[in-house]
This record gives structure tokens, sequence and C-alpha cells, in this order.
């Protein structure tokens, strides 16, 4: 029973969290009396959702090589870390998506948190927002570790590469598979 009890004190600790961020950007936008209800609910709901969507950015570039091209997984360790990565930023951003700033019963429960414990509400976002950040520099530094052996040696153009396959001794043995003036003429293949 003590695990199903952390489980529930995590979650309700991050849907705090969420709500405290909803409701102080929604309270701010509503003094300015600017915008209607409905703009500033969905502008709370982007300012709540803001670490997941830096969660999900960071997992989503992560397999992208040195190169800028995405990278397969080289191991299967690396999918689950992705996918349950991008599942936590989901999951964290539907969170906020049934509160309504206009109701007192959400603005009671944050004001009440917030005179009770308030250093604890304020490093508990600070601390939210770094673990997000410190779990996808983490994961890209992880990725690009574990990209190859030789992901850290100077990766050779296609012409380097060309030439280097070109000037192979097993090719000048072969006869020169392809002239250095390159095809002039449909290739023919000895069949033998």
């Amino acid at each position: 029973m003590k695990l199903f009890s952390s489980i529930r004190s995590f979650f309700r600790t991050v849907v705090m969290v969420h709500k405290i961020v909803y409701v102080r950007h929604f309270n701010r936008a509503r003094k300015q009396k600017k915008w209607s209800v409905y703009y500033i609910s969905r502008r709370a709901y982007g300012f709540a959702i803001l670490p997941n969507l830096v969660l999900l950015w960071g997992t989503a570039l992560a397999p992208v090589g040195s190169d800028g091209q995405m990278q397969p997984s080289a191991h299967v360790w690396q999918s689950v870390v992705e996918y349950t990565l991008t599942g936590w930023a989901f999951l964290f951003m539907a969170i906020p998506i049934l509160f309504d700033g206009t109701h007192g019963s959400l603005q009671r429960e944050v004001r009440q948190e917030l005179r009770e414990r308030p250093r604890y509400w304020k490093r508990a976002v600070a601390v939210y927002w770094a673990a997000i950040v410190a779990a996808v520099v983490a994961m890209n530094v992880v990725f690009s570790v574990s990209e190859g052996i030789g992901s850290t040696a100077k990766r050779k153009a296609w012409k380097e590469k060309f030439i280097e396959r070109f000037n192979d001794k097993r090719n000048i043995e072969a006869g020169g598979v392809v002239p250095p003036t390159g095809f002039k003429s449909k290739p023919t293949l000895a069949c033998k």
C-alpha cells in the first residue's frame, strides 16, 4: 500500500504544480481585462503545459545526429526511453485540460495551498522545470554518445568517401570499376 500512496502523492504534486501555474497566469491575464475568458483560459493552459512541450520537443529531436538527419535507435532501450518520456509529456499535457479558472473551487484550492506552504510550491515548480530540462539534456547527451563509434570522428562527405573507394586497391585490382571521368555511355557488365 505504501507504493500506491507514493504514486498518489507524486501525481498530486504534479497536478498541483499545473494548477498553480494555470491559476497564476489566469489571474494575471484576467487583471488586464483585455481578453475574453476563453482566450485567457487557453493562454493559461499554454503556460501550464510549456514544460511538457519542452520535454516533447526535446524527446523528438534527441535522435537527430550531428549531420541533421534522424538516426534510428541503436538499442531497444533508447526507444523505450524515448516513448516513455513522450508518453509522460502527453499525459502531463492532458492534466490542465479540464481546469477552469472561473470556478472558485480551483482558485480557493490554489490560494489555500499557497497560503499554507508558499516556499514548498515555488520550489516544486522550479524542481519540476529542472527535472524536465535535466531529462531532455541527459537524453540528448546519451543519444549523441551512443550514436556509434564513428560519431566522435569527423564524418566524411559523399565526395570524399567516393574518392576513397575509387582509390581503394581492391577497386584498382578489379580493373577500375568506375573510370575517373565517370560514365559517358551506358556501362556493360560482363556476365560470368
